[in-house]
């Protein structure tokens, strides 16, 4: 009975491993203006993911790969008002982000879809960023796939991309703009030069796609004749402000999907006090109960004065709050060096979380916030205590060998567009001296106390 109830099971598995997938689910719902399309690709236990097509006007047929989660969890795309097979109303006042938004609601409610994950691909992030600043209720997460944060970046972005094409380009797309003769057939083969080079990997035709009335008119009304110029609704988009909520680091309970907490300055104190049974073997004691009240102390300093300074320095936006910065951070890490000058670590012999969260200001000081951030009194290498103890630090194990100098310059240099509109990354600077002989031995003390230094990092990530 047993053998025959394992040989029924096996076989079963292996009819279910070799069937093919199911077909979609696929309807259509009433929203304000019309109907739109949707389809549910699978039926897996997880909770189910709506991913949200870019445009304005192209469809969902593209987003049908993403059918392959289906046996994790259901899948639903869907076609927007204007695109694909939904309806395709003349009516331009339905094409804002605005009734997108509710479009969107509309179809979690009519689907009963209270927890959903969320994905937007580029138009569909825009729509997801207006969507989570009212509607955030029940999402369990967000993904973003090739996002629009601010039209005004976008375009700007774009014309450093329109700028690397032939001369003849760049004027076909300048003469047929300032004429509004986008529909030209010199601004249409300047607009392809620039999908060829910059747009599409693969031929932009889709065999066999359900999307042949690519939605035209709410694509020129909301955004314009090409994607590198906005002349729609969305020209003033941005979803900044919605993303400024975004928190994170956080610690998350898997089952239930709930954010525990994102005090980001407790957090790393909870892993080293509470969290001890699942410290590998050998671990340092980075939080010890001796000196909590003096670190407590200490690393409100460090951060108001030196981790935070340095941001608020660099994102002033008036000559009295970028001094005030500039002149708390320096002269808290004059008390710091003061402090080091006869002690190796800011607690004593052994480092700790202070040393830590010291860290990576202190790495990042020469190559972004001294010139980047305008935190330019003196370079770390011209400060000798500090200098030769954050030597100290990167050549410990757990430190130097989990940094990346060429991806810190990137992410600062080409992230904060606001300060750094050129994108340009600095060569510099030489940072071979990292490794030179910095003496803090001398000192005495042992960095890991009573543990044991830390292995290497993975091969992946060194």
């Amino acid at each position: 009975m047993i053998r025959g109830g394992l040989l029924t099971s096996i076989f079963l598995a292996l009819a279910a491993a070799c069937a093919k997938p199911a077909p979609p689910v696929e309807g259509y719902i009433q929203v304000p203006g019309g109907k739109i399309y949707y389809a549910r690709m699978g039926n897996g236990p997880g909770t189910p993911l709506i991913v949200i097509h870019g445009g304005p006007g192209s469809g969902s047929y593209a987003n049908k790969p993403f059918g392959a989660l289906g046996d994790d969890r259901p899948v639903i795309r869907y076609d927007q008002l204007g695109s694909g097979k939904a309806d395709h109303p003349s009516d331009t006042t339905l094409f804002t982000v605005d009734r997108a938004v509710k479009e969107l609601q509309a179809l979690r409610d009519s689907l009963g879809l209270t927890e959903v994950h969320l994905l937007g691909q580029s138009w569909g992030g825009m729509l997801l960023e207006a969507y989570m600043g009212s509607h955030p209720k029940g999402v369990k997460s967000v993904t973003f796939l090739s996002p629009l944060v601010t039209t005004a970046q976008w375009e700007q972005d774009a014309d450093s991309l329109i700028k690397t094409l032939a001369d003849s380009v760049q004027q076909a797309i300048k003469t047929n703009e300032a004429n509004h003769t986008t529909d030209s057939a010199a601004y249409q083969a300047a607009t392809m030069e620039y999908y060829r080079h910059f747009v599409f990997r693969k031929p932009m035709h889709i065999p066999g796609a359900d999307t042949a009335s690519h939605g035209e008119l709410v694509y020129g009304y909301m955004w314009g004749p090409s994607e590198f110029t906005s002349t729609g609704t969305l020209k003033t988009f941005d979803g900044t402000e919605w993303l400024k909520g975004i928190t994170v680091p956080a610690i998350v309970d898997v089952p239930t999907g709930a954010v525990v907490t994102n005090d980001f300055a407790q957090m790393t104190l909870d892993l080293s006090s509470e969290w001890t049974a699942h410290h590998r073997p050998g671990a340092p004691d980075l939080y010890p109960e001796a000196q909590r009240d003096e670190m407590d102390e200490l690393m409100a300093d460090v951060y108001r004065d030196v981790n935070n300074s340095v941001y608020r320095a660099g994102f002033a936006t008036d000559q009295g709050s970028y001094q005030e910065a500039y002149s708390a951070l320096f002269t808290r890490l004059d008390r710091l060096s003061e402090r080091l000058e006869r002690r190796r670590y800011l607690m004593g012999e052994s480092i700790t979380e202070a040393d830590v969260r010291l860290w990576p200001t202190l790495v990042r000081f020469d190559a972004v916030y001294h010139g980047h951030f305008k935190c330019n009194r003196q370079k770390l290498t011209e400060m000798p205590v500090l200098w030769a103890y954050a030597r100290d630090l990167f050549q410990t194990p757990g430190f130097g060998d989990t940094v990346d100098f060429g991806q810190i310059k990137i992410h600062y240099y080409c992230v904060h567009r606001s300060i750094n509109p050129t994108g340009i990354v600095p060569v510099g600077p030489d940072v071979s001296n990292w490794t030179s002989q910095h003496d803090r031995e001398e000192l005495g003390g042992s960095p890991f106390g009573g543990g044991t230094p830390p292995g290497p990092p993975p091969t992946v990530e060194a």
